[in-house]
């Protein structure tokens, strides 16, 4: 690219932020319009925003390279690391994946040096797709990077996850406290790390190191590979009686049972240290692969872990309601008593949990509550408070069996003393549900 051989006309994206950050100026060493191509949204970890170069006939392809927004160095935009996918046909695309089975790329650390990468295997191709990754998000701390340690067999604790294999890398979230933070959000930052090191269980996110002896803090916990759940369902269709999609990824109805069940581990685990989540959804969620902790074969299904990075505040900022332009609320999935009193409980996670499974069954295709504006989600709020019998309750998903949909309303009972522990829910998920079809 960087010597013209392939012409603007054959570098192409999934969007683009301007003219001057187009597809055809995303070359190596090259100052073009803004030097860089940069897409028009946000990019996720699942991967929808790329960089595609059509190459005509097939190549053998053993070596990328990718750089920041060159701008004669005052570019400010660069990708720490990024996926890749082929086709030969234009049609089928593959994921590329290493030897290890690893598919994350590691990129740039400045705007200006160019990095080269070995691609081991190698592949052979005519059409190739970058797919950028760069911040999770960023919370009321500061920012979250998606990161990747080399050695992570040198890691110093006892709980690390022992199906990565010698020479594969891990990826991991790392959470940088902002330099400007104050010292009440510093102190905050501490306490998290505190509780998080106390958080050990399958279906949680483990804290795998810390910095706390200089600026900037930071803390490094586990990542998953198939990123947030949220994104992992919307891309995914039910799998029908009458087969597979042809071209869709489908997920079935055991599955998605399979999956509520071990957020319901995971809450009745965090629930009985009497710790309140407080933002339960499926973007605060991740998927894993088809393995167990221990490297055992899980049959197919999906490992999903609890985690709570203020990752998902600005990925999924419309899900976020902004009080008197300070705190920042997830309404939509809030207790009425949370919304109007500011009480938060195991209870009122449970309601939150009820509106999860409710985005579960429904793909999340659509927000809660929809057809509702922020404003009214509140008025609805005091309509539970008030009791009338005029308060709104989510409607029951089409694949959703009556007896679960009750679940749902049970854990939306006004009254929080009403509402099913999580060890009532997980029971009723793996001993009830998959039965309910």
């Amino acid at each position: 690219m960087e010597d013209g051989t392939i012409p603007d006309s054959d570098i192409t994206a999934s969007s683009a932020w301007s003219d001057s950050t187009e597809a055809k100026h995303g070359r190596l060493s090259t100052g073009e319009g803004d030097g860089a191509w940069c897409p028009a949204g946000a990019v996720f970890p699942s991967g929808s925003e790329y960089l595609q170069i059509d190459l005509h006939k097939l190549h053998f392809l053993a070596l990328v390279g990718t750089q920041g927004r060159h701008a004669d160095g005052h570019g400010q935009e660069f990708a720490r690391s990024y996926r890749l996918r082929y086709s030969r046909d234009g049609e089928k695309w593959i994921t590329w994946k290493d030897r290890w089975g690893q598919d994350v790329v590691s990129g740039n650390e400045n705007t200006y040096d160019i990095v080269l990468k070995d691609l081991g295997p190698p592949i052979v191709a005519r059409m190739v797709r970058f797919y950028p990754l760069e911040k999770l998000g960023e919370g009321q701390f500061g920012e979250v990077h998606l990161c990747e340690i080399e050695n992570p067999q040198d890691l110093p604790t006892l709980e690390f996850p022992f199906n990565v294999r010698k020479g594969r890398p891990l990826l991991v979230a790392v959470k940088i406290l902002r330099p400007d933070a104050s010292k009440n959000a510093r102190n905050d930052f501490l306490k998290e790390v505190k509780i998080l090191s106390r958080l050990k269980d399958p279906n949680i996110i483990r804290l795998l190191g810390v910095c706390v002896s200089s600026d900037p803090l930071c803390m490094v916990t586990e990542y998953m590979e198939c990123g947030d759940l949220n994104q992992y369902l919307s891309h995914r269709v039910l799998l029908d009686k009458t087969g597979p999609s042809h071209n869709t990824p489908t997920i079935s109805y055991p599955a998605l049972i399979s999956m509520a069940s071990q957020i319901a581990s995971g809450m009745k685990f965090l629930s009985s240290l009497n710790f309140v989540h407080r933002d339960l959804a499926t973007r605060n969620c991740l998927v894993g692969g088809e393995r167990g902790e221990n490297g055992e074969d899980r049959g197919g299904e999906r490992h999903i872990k609890i985690a709570d990075f203020g990752m998902s505040r600005n990925l999924y900022a419309g899900d976020y309601y902004r009080i008197q332009g300070r705190a920042v609320l997830p309404i939509r999935w809030m207790a009425w008593e949370c919304i109007l009193m500011g009480k938060f409980t195991t209870a009122s996670d449970v309601w939150a949990f009820g509106v999860t499974l409710w985005e579960m069954l429904s793909i999340c295709q659509e927000q809660p509550y929809c057809n509702l504006t922020d404003e009214q989600v509140i008025d609805n709020a005091g309509e539970f408070f008030r009791d009338q019998g005029r308060q709104v309750y989510l409607s029951r998903p089409a694949v959703c069996p009556q007896g679960l949909y009750e679940l749902m309303l049970s854990c939306w009972n006004r009254d929080c003393k009403l509402r099913p522990t999580f060890a009532y829910i997980h029971s009723f998920l793996t001993e009830d549900a998959m039965n309910m079809v």
